[in-house]
């Protein structure tokens, strides 16, 4: 078969979220940070997962998990275009790695995802 080439974009803030239609009603979500997810995964390359700024802060900090997070460079410049003329620091998710406690040793092993 052919090869699919798989893109992704995530971003992290509010949302708004609602039933849309009467004939064929649709749950939708509205806002800047969907259009930013949006606009991430226009913007990504084929077989990446590229993230906004505040995701990049959130998946950092995230207590259970380890993820290697590459800056998306253009140009030498960190920042990239995202949403009209605002530029904004954005990054590839390259690799996650879980954390799984041992319970029996109390050490902690890691697993790829």
């Amino acid at each position: 078969g052919e090869q699919i080439f798989l893109r992704a974009g995530l971003a992290s803030g509010p949302v708004m979220a609602g039933v849309i239609g009467n004939n064929m009603p649709r749950y939708c979500f509205f806002g800047n940070t969907v259009n930013l997810a949006s606009r991430m995964e226009s913007t990504s390359d084929e077989m990446k997962v590229h993230c906004s700024d505040m995701t990049f802060k959130l998946l950092r900090d995230a207590p259970n998990h380890i993820f290697d997070l590459r800056a998306r460079m253009e140009d030498y410049d960190h920042k990239v275009q995202v949403n009209g003329e605002c530029l904004e620091n954005t990054w590839w998710i390259d690799r996650v790695l879980a954390l799984n406690m041992d319970t029996t040793t109390g050490g902690i092993e890691t697993e790829k995802t």
